[in-house]
């Protein structure tokens, strides 16, 4: 059993109408991890440092964690960007306009390469490496799962 985008987004959403603090939930190969504590990780998570999902209010303006990205499996050179939390992915700031990125584009650490957006919460995606956009893995307006690669980027040195 899956859970669907709508059920993810009722479960954030009643979590974020109710006193729980936290919430781990795990579901097939889904795992959502809703943090109102404000610390970014997961009970799971806490000896290694990795950030974990958050669901956050909508009047609170913290930017979401996000993951450093890192080496792809299959090419060395590949470093892969990774969604920073659950939620729907957008390649575009806004319907009918051009993407972030392409495949050969050219990021810099801090280029928007998405958007994940989560109870109406836009995240913004950073390229995280300065290089080259080799592979695009998540199309526009897809659910995407936390640490879930969105691409894969070549990258290029400083000088």
């Amino acid at each position: 059993m899956e859970l669907t985008h709508e059920e993810v987004l009722e479960i954030l959403d009643l979590v974020d109408r109710s006193d729980v603090e936290y919430l781990e939930l795990e579901v097939g190969r889904t795992r959502l991890v809703a943090d109102k504590t404000g610390t970014g990780m997961s009970r799971r998570d806490c000896t290694s440092g990795r950030p974990d999902v958050q669901s956050r209010r909508e009047d609170e303006t913290a930017p979401a964690e996000t993951a450093p990205a890192e080496p792809t499996s299959g090419d060395s050179d590949l470093v892969t960007v990774d969604a920073p939390v659950v939620g729907v992915f957008y390649r575009s700031p806004e319907p009918g306009a051009p993407p972030f990125v392409e495949v050969g584009m050219q990021v810099d650490e801090d280029t928007t390469v998405g958007l994940v957006e989560v109870m109406k919460m836009f995240n913004s995606v950073p390229a995280g490496v300065r290089g080259e956009v080799v592979e695009l893995f998540a199309e526009n307006e897809a659910f995407v799962e936390y640490g879930q690669p969105l691409m894969a980027i070549r990258p290029q040195d400083a000088g």
